[in-house]
């Protein structure tokens, strides 16, 4: 019986991921939409990828859903053909990449960036495997090659180029800089990229070239995504407890990690409850987004995707939900509304700092997440919205000055 159970958790660690990425594929046949998908693709891939640029506006519902398999498959093919294991920290960049493309990656901008880490495990003469999961999160730079191909108009060719220089030096700074956030943000790559993005940005600057922040968001899809999505993650919830029915139970155990880096559930407790605990984590976002009124679109699915797959990876509901109450609680009495897309994409995206709360407690969490409203909305313009994964620039920040706080007082230098 526990071989046959080992055998099913293998099978559905090795096909999940394509299945629930073919179900994007599903909606985009399936969505009542007459917006014309290949127009769409090209507007997506054309348009220049500043944050925040929802892909459901500038090219419709279903390309949105189809770029989004695309890129998810893309991540997916690449762990098949490294032969990368399938594991926590692969899952999250899958399901990383996959929200992603609905607002800043497409299946043009990711290829340059993942080539320049592949041109750089070449130089180091290691295994291009060591270097996937970076490759993967390392898009969150994308924008880059959108921006010096159609935004400054330089043409595809330096885009391209531009992608595959700033790709190889990502893997040596993203080293380095772990070390200034002793793994409580689980976005690292994000806070590497937010520095890379500022270096470019401020040259760009010295030459005359900026890209202004811009705001394209949807609004009217929120009501059957909420719907569909909901349902999306409460089946892996299902699907868990499909694999073992007693998992659940295992929940207090997955709770009792901090998650700081490198907290692997799939390794440390199996699967089943691995999925129990990615979908119990995506139905908390998709409730902060319901509960402050906040739209269902690309950026804020991009969060909850993100959120989910990190659920295999370090988040868990103890150690989001205090950072998350942190953001909302700033809103209160900050200049900010929770429903506003910036600090709506904190709330979510705050979550990268969860092992803040989960080693030091509740109220540190609280306001660890209070300070990072402030700063996330502050950010952007250093890397002039070229970094995707601003909360995660913003949170290493965050992070830097909490740990170094926290272990002050209790006299810890380590």
């Amino acid at each position: 019986m526990t071989r046959q159970l080992e055998l099913r958790e293998r099978l559905t660690l090795t096909y999940f991921l394509p299945v629930y990425i073919g179900v994007l594929l599903l909606l985009a046949l399936f969505w009542p939409s007459n917006q014309p998908v290949t127009a769409g693709l090209i507007e997506i891939i054309q348009s220049p990828d500043i944050l925040i640029n929802d892909y459901m506006v500038t090219g419709g519902i279903k390309a949105t859903f189809i770029n989004a398999a695309l890129v998810g498959l893309a991540g997916y093919v690449l762990l098949l053909v490294t032969r990368t294991t399938i594991s926590g920290p692969t899952i999250a960049g899958v399901m990383t990449m996959t929200g992603f493309a609905m607002f800043g990656k497409n299946v043009f901008n990711i290829w340059p960036i993942m080539l320049g880490v592949y041109l750089y495990s070449l130089a180091r003469k290691e295994h291009f495997r060591n270097y996937v999961i970076i490759a993967m999160f390392g898009t969150s730079l994308s924008p880059i090659v959108s921006q010096f191909a159609f935004g400054y108009g330089y043409g595809a060719i330096t885009g391209i180029g531009m992608g595959v220089v700033i790709g190889f030096f990502i893997p040596g700074l993203v080293k380095h800089l772990i070390h200034n956030h002793q793994g409580y943000l689980l976005y690292n790559i994000g806070f590497t990229a937010g520095f890379v993005g500022t270096v470019v940005t401020s040259q760009m600057k010295g030459f005359g070239q900026q890209a202004d922040l811009h705001l394209i968001w949807a609004t009217e899809y929120s009501q059957p995504l909420a719907i569909v999505f909901s349902i999306y993650f409460a089946s892996f919830i299902l699907l868990g407890l499909i694999l073992e029915p007693g998992c659940w139970r295992k929940m207090a155990q997955v709770m009792r990690y901090p998650g700081t880096l490198v907290t692997d559930f799939v390794d440390y407790v199996g699967l089943p409850v691995t999925l129990v605990n990615m979908g119990l984590v995506g139905l908390i976002g998709m409730a902060y987004i319901l509960l402050v009124g906040g739209d269902v679109n690309g950026p804020t699915l991009g969060a909850l995707f993100t959120i989910a797959g990190f659920g295999a990876f370090g988040k868990h509901p103890r150690n989001i939900t205090p950072v998350m109450l942190g953001v909302y609680g700033g809103t209160l009495i900050k200049v900010f509304h929770a429903s506003d897309p910036g600090p709506l994409l904190a709330g979510l995206f705050v979550t990268g700092i969860a092992p803040i709360s989960g080693a030091f407690g509740p109220i540190v969490g609280l306001i660890a997440g209070y300070l990072h409203l402030s700063l996330v909305m502050h950010v952007g313009w250093l890397h002039g919205g070229l970094n995707l994964y601003n909360n995660g620039f913003a949170g290493g920040l965050v992070a830097i000055v909490i740990v170094a706080t926290v272990r002050g007082f209790r006299g810890r230098e380590d």
